[in-house]
């Protein structure tokens, strides 16, 4: 199946203003940090945490989705995402640790 839109389209659709695209969002400074750090973390090489960023990019789009149409347009709702997230480990810092050998 291919794209609906042709990039140039598509771009202009993105940008198009829509009802609650100014509206504000609820999320604390630590949900931010929690974001950002699977974020970077995977960006620094650490692959592992690609479910993890996936799970980030969920989060924050169901965030977007409540914040400009309200509660119950998605499920699972943001508050269940977060929770998921808010559980996990906080990632490693940094560029991976090489792999040693077992001998």
């Amino acid at each position: 199946m291919g794209n609906l839109f042709d990039s140039e389209d598509y771009d202009v659709a993105q940008h198009a203003v829509m009802i609650g695209d100014n509206n504000l969002t609820s999320l604390t400074a630590f949900q931010l940090q929690k974001c950002a750090a699977i974020i970077q973390a995977y960006y620094d090489g650490h692959v592992l945490w690609g479910g993890e960023l996936a799970s980030v990019i969920k989060f924050l789009q169901t965030t977007a989705v409540e914040g400009s149409l309200g509660l119950g347009v998605i499920t699972p709702d943001s508050k269940t995402l977060w929770d998921k997230i808010q559980n996990l480990p906080w990632p490693p810092v940094g560029d991976p640790k090489p792999e040693t050998e077992h001998s």
